[in-house]
């Protein structure tokens, strides 16, 4: 079969946007597919909670680093009010919506702290999952192939702001993430 030099450039690039080599003359080119990041927020009054992962898809056993951060959006000062359990956690659900794991079901030291953050400021935390789960009371193993789901949240009482000068604890959810586990 002989190509133009048409249907080589329409061929060139359509292997290069599926992610394929191309070879033109004596140039090779190489398009590789960078994985697009994922993230969801929710903004609670003066209070923006997000969470981001770097993608949608990871093979078996790859950790999974998961970035929550907490910004005041607001004119005045919010606080944190507690370190443990944690006040911001993240939740994995699987596709029968059951949870199968949360960062807050680490053991910890009962810990009170008051964390300060002013106007315009975040606090930023990165977790890694490494995609074990829970299936009994203390037993983990790695988690199936399959569709996975994480929130990143706020615990009960955990986040203090004034509004109107009053004083309220809020507790903030983001909508899932999906992502899927691959061999």
């Amino acid at each position: 079969m002989i190509l133009s030099l048409r249907n080589l450039a329409i061929f060139s690039i359509i292997a290069i946007v599926a992610g394929g080599t191309a070879t033109w003359g004596l140039k090779t080119i190489t398009y590789t597919q960078t994985p697009t990041p994922v993230q969801e927020e929710v903004v609670v009054g003066s209070v923006k909670l997000e969470i981001h992962l770097d993608k949608a898809v990871y093979k078996q056993k790859e950790k999974i680093n998961i970035t929550l951060t907490l910004t005041n959006t607001g004119n005045k000062t919010i606080f944190l009010s507690r370190s443990s359990p944690p006040v911001l956690d993240f939740v994995v659900y699987n596709e029968s919506d059951q949870i199968i794991y949360a960062y807050s079901w680490g053991g910890f030291i009962a810990v009170v702290v008051s964390y300060p953050i002013e106007p315009g400021e975040s606090f930023s935390r990165t977790f890694t999952w490494n995609q074990q789960g829970k299936l009994t009371q203390a037993v983990y193993q790695q988690v199936d192939l399959g569709t996975y789901f994480i929130i990143a949240r706020t615990t009960p009482g955990g986040v203090l702001y004034d509004e109107e000068g009053k004083t309220k604890q809020i507790t903030m959810e983001t909508q899932k993430i999906q992502i899927e586990i691959e061999s």
